[in-house]
């Protein structure tokens, strides 16, 4: 059974973008991040039966539009409790991952496949 933990949108502006969907809508903020590694800054909103995931660049010469969207956006998260046995049993079932695993230490580990008609789907262990 899968459980979705996240969908996520890139956005320009994350500042606007979390006033409109905390402030306007009044969704429940989680927490933001910086991600140097990757030139990505997010932020997390709590839905219930699952979270929205705000995506922004760090780059300021090619910041994130329609047509330079990261390769992983939109998505679709599903939680995993073992990255170790997905990762095995993505392999045992020949499923190709396009990127990761990746991690950030003490936080979170997420990787990357993508179905037949190129939609992407992430897979996330939280710690």
């Amino acid at each position: 059974m899968a459980v979705v933990d996240h969908f996520a949108f890139q956005v320009a502006d994350l500042d606007k973008s979390l006033e409109f969907y905390c402030d306007s809508l009044g969704w429940p903020f989680l927490f933001r991040k910086r991600d140097d590694e990757h030139q990505e800054e997010f932020a997390y909103i709590d839905l219930e039966g699952g979270k929205l995931e705000l995506l922004a660049s760090l780059n300021e010469k090619e910041p994130f539009t329609q047509k330079t969207r990261p390769s992983n956006c939109p998505h679709l998260a599903i939680r995993t409790d073992s990255m170790d046995e997905l990762v095995q049993d993505l392999s045992d079932k020949n499923v190709n991952i396009f990127k990761g695993p990746f991690e950030i230490e003490k936080m979170v580990k997420w990787l990357y496949i993508a179905d037949p008609d190129k939609n992407i789907i992430e897979f996330v262990q939280w710690f």
